[in-house]
C-alpha cells in the first residue's frame, strides 16, 4: 500500500505555493522568478534590477540557496541600501531619462509608488500586490507588525491623494505586468557573473601557485651557492 500524501495547505500568497510534489528544478525556477519580480518592482531600471538580482542570488560566498522569505528580506534590504546610496550621490537628468526610455517600461502606478517613502512603498507592494500576511511582510521588511501597518497606512493615504480612490484598474495592470516578467535575461546575467567570479578565483589560485613554485625553485637553486661560499678553504 502506497504512502498517502498530505494535502498541501492553502496559502494567501500565490508566490509561495510551490507544491509538495514539485521537483527541485521547478522550486528553483519559481524562487528565481519571484526574486526577479521583486527586484524589478523595487528597481524600475532594468539594469539596476539585474545587478540587485545577481548580488542577492549569487553573491560571493553564497553556497546554499536562501528560502523565499529570507530572500525577500535580503532583496529589500539590499535595494534599500542602494536607493540610499543613490539619494546621497544624487541623480543626473541623463539617468532619469534613461529610466523613462527603458525597453520594458513599468506601469504608471509603479512609478507613482516610487515617489512614496521607501518603506511605505515596500509595505504596499508586499501586502497589496503580493498578498503577504502581516507576519511575512514585517519579517521581510525587518520591522514590527505595528511599524509595517503604519508604513502601509502612509502608502494608502498618499496614493489616495495622488490618484484618487479608484486605483483597482492600475493595480490590475501592475499585477499583470509583474506576473509576466521573465527572469531569463537576469538568470543569464547571473550565470555570466558566476563564470567571471570562478575565472577570477582560478586565476588568483594559479598566481599563488606560481609564486610558491618560483619561491621554492629560488630557494633550492641558491642553496649550493651558499654552501660553496660558507665551505672552509681546501689546504
Amino acid at each position: 500500500m502506497g504512502r498517502s500524501q498530505r494535502p498541501v495547505p492553502k496559502s494567501p500568497d500565490r508566490n509561495y505555493r510551490l507544491g509538495m510534489d514539485s521537483g527541485r528544478g521547478q522550486r528553483e525556477s519559481t524562487r528565481l522568478a519571484r526574486a526577479w519580480r521583486l527586484c524589478r518592482l523595487l528597481e524600475p531600471d532594468q539594469e539596476r534590477a539585474r545587478r540587485l538580482f545577481v548580488a542577492c542570488i549569487g553573491g560571493p560566498g553564497r553556497k546554499r540557496a536562501l528560502p523565499p522569505r529570507r530572500l525577500d528580506r535580503l532583496i529589500l534590504l539590499r535595494a534599500r541600501e542602494r536607493a540610499g546610496s543613490r539619494s546621497r550621490a544624487g541623480r543626473s537628468p541623463a539617468q532619469e531619462e534613461a529610466d523613462r526610455d527603458s525597453d520594458e517600461s513599468p506601469p504608471a502606478l509603479l512609478r507613482t509608488l516610487h515617489t512614496l517613502p521607501r518603506q511605505a512603498m515596500e509595505a504596499w507592494l508586499l501586502r497589496r500586490l503580493d498578498a503577504l500576511d502581516e507576519v511575512q511582510a514585517s519579517r521581510a521588511m525587518d520591522c514590527s507588525k505595528s511599524a509595517m501597518a503604519r508604513h502601509l497606512a502612509v502608502a494608502y493615504r498618499r496614493l489616495e491623494e495622488i490618484l484618487g480612490g479608484n486605483i483597482e484598474d492600475r493595480v490590475s495592470a501592475l499585477r499583470a505586468w509583474s506576473d509576466a516578467l521573465e527572469p531569463a535575461g537576469a538568470i543569464r546575467h547571473l550565470r555570466v557573473a558566476r563564470r567571471r567570479r570562478r575565472a577570477g578565483r582560478l586565476i588568483a589560485a594559479l598566481l599563488v601557485a606560481g609564486a610558491i613554485v618560483w619561491l621554492v625553485v629560488s630557494v633550492l637553486s641558491s642553496q649550493p651557492v651558499q654552501r660553496f661560499i660558507h665551505s672552509p678553504p681546501v689546504p
